[in-house]
Parts: C-alpha cells; structure tokens; sequence
C-alpha cells in the first residue's frame, strides 16, 4: 500500500497530465476522460487512507 504523501504527489501528477490532455485534446477526449477515471479512483483511495 503507498504511503499517504506518495500517493498525494501521484495524484498531483495525474491531475496535471489530465489537465494537459484536456488542453491538448479537449476536455471530452477518451483519453483525458481516461486520466479523469483514474484520478477519481487515485483520490477515492486517499480519502479512504486518510480516514482509516
């Protein structure tokens, strides 16, 4: 299981290449939704370490 911070600057860049995806593609591309999906289950899974 990554630590806390690790997983904090994962999300972070995730964050960033879905962003520039966006920019570079538009924001309804495939594979920007694709970045989106995983920042969604990066960030679901931090909030679930940070409470437990």
């Amino acid at each position: 299981m990554m630590k806390l911070h690790v997983l904090k600057k994962v999300i972070e860049y995730k964050r960033k290449e879905m962003v520039a995806s966006g920019l570079a593609n538009g924001f309804t591309n495939h594979m920007t939704l694709k970045h989106s999906h995983e920042l969604d289950k990066l960030i679901i899974e931090y909030q679930k370490m940070k409470k437990g």
